[in-house]
């Protein structure tokens, strides 16, 4: 797997590239007290991160938008159906 600089990822994120800080799948579950599975779930659905190459990409941003909005109970899809 590909490592990314900073500034890659940034880029990537389309996010500024001065001060963006990139989290795994791994450390984003941390973050959010969730399983790393459930991160690659919301991320592949586009509720969190962005997908480069074969990584996915979650910015500080990503994340408080996902905090922000509340979670979604496994199983439910956005918009209440």
């Amino acid at each position: 797997m590909k490592i990314y600089t900073c500034l890659e990822a940034a880029a990537a994120l389309g996010v500024d590239q001065t001060r963006v800080r990139v989290y795994t799948c791994r450390e984003a579950a941390a973050a959010l007290g969730v399983d790393q599975t459930r991160v690659r779930v919301l991320c592949r659905s586009g509720r969190l991160g962005r997908k480069h190459g074969r990584a996915w990409l979650i910015s500080d941003s990503d994340l408080k938008r996902y905090r922000d909005a509340g979670p979604i109970p496994p199983g439910k899809k956005a918009g209440g159906k």
